[in-house]
């Protein structure tokens, strides 16, 4: 069949996918969005995608992407996706058609391999006791950790929150040093651009310096290569009560070339630190569907400026780890996009994902003609308009507040319900009442004729 494509994504404020005709790669097809099989809207496909271009869809511009405003409440199962003009209905990805179906989601290690096979050549940074891409299940993976795997197991042992059988799975470490040195560290033992994928889970954040990271992974991929993170949503951890990084934070420290945590970022996490607690447990952190009051900052403020003090009496060269930065998923995707747009990164962003748990997922790719596709200004302020406005609603979406007009417009759907029942109710009593009364009045028809006529 000529005319190919997916529904990729299905979200309440994000319908994304593509569609190309084989026999016309020059075209660029429209494509009517549906809900229910009425129309929604109707978008051209014909924005560019090199992860489509470096899988031989034609030059890549095949993209379709709508964002309904304002979000609507939409059920994965009952959107489809028809290329104007004709029957056809594209596919859903495997995500969508999960949903879809009532089937699981993918679960964490299947976002973060999605686009990895076994016999491609990649690197894992800090997996610890369970990593994404494992050798042991035939992944060709190099681990890279700060500690050798000696070192890993004994901390595991000792930790009472890492289960014995796990200890199991800590992997011998090929690449020893710090992340924010991936470059040097691989280039000492192998070739740059010859690796297919970098996986981070819960790393990004730690990083003095994640610009140079960056730089230093679009170096070692080759085209084509992917980068797969998983980061954590500061609304759903300890970072609960930190604002989220901002792009000017990251420029500093690029441009100073930091290789640690400063005195502020350790202050900033150790001050602003909490749990949440549930029931009598208390967590680093819950989903965005619970309740936010149940967040406690930790009293630190007072050890946490002595300890500010005392680095600044008694500077030294101890390595401090923390949380550098915070994000959500928005503010993550504009920092991205807006270092591409300045000419710092040349890695393409295939996916920010929603909050998933406590998490969000990323993918990027490093093109393979670096700088072909620049974007003009007209497009790139208008997407980066629309990420400050989601910015700015995703830092109310799990407040105290928020919470509570949800609760309440919970209790009034299910007042709307019941009283939606108890009417279909009456209105079934009333419809047996009319029956009745109309046999009654077909009787008492018959009973008078009857009797004005006896005989």
């Amino acid at each position: 069949m000529p005319i190919q494509g997916f529904l990729d994504i299905c979200k309440d404020d994000f319908i994304c996918g593509w569609a190309w005709d084989s026999d016309r790669p020059e075209t660029r097809l429209a494509v009517e969005i549906q809900v229910d099989g009425k129309p929604l809207a109707q978008v051209t496909a014909e924005q560019h995608r090199a992860d489509l271009k470096n899988n031989g869809i034609g030059d890549g511009r095949y993209a379709y992407e709508y964002r309904p405003t304002p979000p609507i409440d939409l059920r994965a199962g009952n959107v489809s996706v028809i290329v104007a003009g004709t029957q056809i209905s594209l596919p859903c990805s495997e995500e969508v058609r999960r949903i879809s179906q009532g089937e699981a989601p993918m679960d964490r290690r299947d976002r973060l391999t999605r686009l990895i096979s076994r016999e491609q050549m990649g690197i894992e940074i800090g997996p610890y006791f369970n990593p994404a891409a494992p050798k042991r299940l035939g992944y060709n993976c190099l681990v890279l950790d700060v500690f050798d795997a000696s070192a890993l197991r004994d901390r595991a042992t000792v930790d009472p929150n890492i289960p014995k059988d796990a200890i199991g799975n800590i992997e011998e470490v090929d690449l020893i040093g710090p992340a924010t040195s991936i470059g040097t560290l691989v280039a000492e033992k192998h070739q740059l651009g010859t690796f297919d994928y970098i996986v981070s889970s819960h790393n990004f954040e730690h990083l003095p310096n994640p610009v140079r990271f960056l730089q230093d992974c679009e170096q070692i991929l080759r085209p084509g290569g992917v980068i797969s993170m998983a980061i954590p949503d500061r609304r759903a951890c300890f970072d609960f009560f930190r604002s989220h990084s901002v792009l000017s934070e990251l420029l500093e420290a690029y441009f100073r070339g930091r290789d640690r945590p400063t005195a502020a970022q350790l202050f900033a996490q150790s001050s602003l630190h909490c749990r949440y607690t549930r029931g009598d447990q208390q967590l680093v952190g819950c989903s965005l569907q619970d309740d936010p009051v149940n967040f406690t900052p930790l009293e630190t403020l007072a050890e946490a400026f002595a300890a500010w003090k005392q680095l600044e009496a008694q500077p030294d060269d101890v390595y401090r780890d923390t949380h550098c930065w915070a994000f959500t998923p928005a503010s993550f995707e504009l920092i991205l996009y807006d270092l591409r747009f300045l000419g710092l990164t040349g890695l393409e962003i295939v996916e920010v994902t929603e909050t998933i748990g406590h998490e969000f997922f990323v993918t990027l790719l490093k093109p393979v003609s670096h700088g072909s596709e620049s974007v003009s200004k007209g497009p790139f302020y208008e997407r980066r308009r629309r990420l400050l406005h989601r910015i700015n609603d995703e830092a109310g979406e799990n407040s105290m507040r928020t919470f509570a007009y949800k609760m309440e417009t919970q209790q009034h759907r299910q007042r709307i319900a019941e009283l939606e029942a108890q009417l279909a109710y009456t209105l079934n009593e009333i419809s047996e009442l009319k029956a009745a009364a109309l046999k009654f009045r077909t009787k008492l028809k018959w009973i008078s004729r009857w009797v004005a006529s006896p005989e």
